[in-house]
């Protein structure tokens, strides 16, 4: 099969990011679809649901929309369906008792060091 060469030498310039922006809005697009046959939603309901037009949902289901937050945000409370989940992680200080020696708690985890400024962390 012959190729286009313009074609071919646009595909030299993606970035391994922009390969990643790209796989990361079809993954979006992808796990809408899924909610939607999961709960035997069409497009339509969706744009119905959202105020948008049938046109704009399906542009955002070919999986090149960048989606921002918000939008994310409300199409997450409207299908009562998490499309991304964000890990988060609880760091925290905390100077439990200062005396000849230094207790620290970081992470939920002990760690103790002498009276100096060194303070190690825990994983």
């Amino acid at each position: 099969m012959k190729r286009n060469a313009i074609m071919e030498e646009s595909r030299k310039l993606i970035t391994p990011e922009i390969k990643q922006s790209v796989d990361f809005s079809i993954d979006i697009a992808n796990r809408i679809f899924d909610i939607l046959e999961m709960k035997k939603l069409k497009q339509k309901d969706l744009a119905n649901l959202m105020g948008k037009s049938e046109a704009e949902i399906s542009k955002w289901l070919k999986g090149t929309h960048n989606f921002n937050v918000d939008t994310i945000l409300k199409i997450q409370a409207i299908l009562g369906e998490d499309i991304i989940q964000v890990v988060k992680t609880s760091k925290f200080v905390e100077v439990i008792n200062w005396t000849d020696r230094l207790t620290i708690v970081v992470s939920g985890k002990d760690t103790s060091t002498s009276n100096s400024n060194n303070v190690e962390e825990a994983a």
